[in-house]
């Protein structure tokens, strides 16, 4: 019987992850940089949690985003990192809220606001005609449905499409009409 020898880790030694070893391209299929939930699970977060749990959450996680479900498991929105940050809580308790009670319900984007494209379209383009519609629509991420089946197959996000393309994928949102009054009015 052959023993194996233990090694020590160096300081050198890189942890890997699979987007290193992808070979993504713009010319990509579209379909290789989305999250499939046939293959991940999805990123899922309690409704009935609060804004500070979640933010605490999603950084000991260091993920980005959420979907938020109800108690039967179904989507109801979606919230980001970037939603839960002090200063939006800090918006809430100066309307009158403790931060205790600040849900992440308070803070997400309804299902019926958030952007989709269809599993069949994905399929038939690239990355960088899937970060062109990105960019066109200001989103910095968009759910993948599969409108035959009625299953929210996954998510695309430009911060992963610009991990693993290795290139910054800039979107500039244009601000609402709502966004705009409130600059104008303080």
């Amino acid at each position: 019987m052959n023993t194996l020898n233990f090694l020590t880790i160096e300081p050198k030694d890189h942890l890997v992850q699979p987007e290193e070893f992808a070979g993504i391209t713009p010319d990509s299929p579209a379909a290789t940089i989305f999250t499939d939930f046939r293959e991940h699970a999805p990123p899922v977060i309690n409704a009935e949690m609060t804004a500070v749990e979640a933010e605490r959450l999603m950084s000991n996680e260091y993920v980005s985003l959420k979907l938020v479900v109800d108690s039967n498991r179904e989507f109801i929105g979606l919230v980001t990192y970037e939603q839960l940050c002090s200063q939006n809580i800090l918006k809430q308790v100066a309307n009158g809220y403790s931060r205790e009670e600040i849900k992440v319900t308070d803070l997400m984007i309804p299902r019926e606001r958030v952007s989709a494209i269809d599993y069949s379209e994905l399929n038939g383009s690239t990355i960088a005609e899937l970060v062109a519609t990105l960019k066109l629509h200001g989103e910095y991420f968009c759910l993948v449905v599969d409108k035959e089946e009625h299953h929210i197959r996954g998510v695309i996000s430009a911060s992963e499409i610009a991990k693993r393309l290795h290139v910054p994928v800039v979107i500039e949102r244009s601000p609402t009409f709502a966004e705009i009054f409130i600059a104008i009015v303080k």
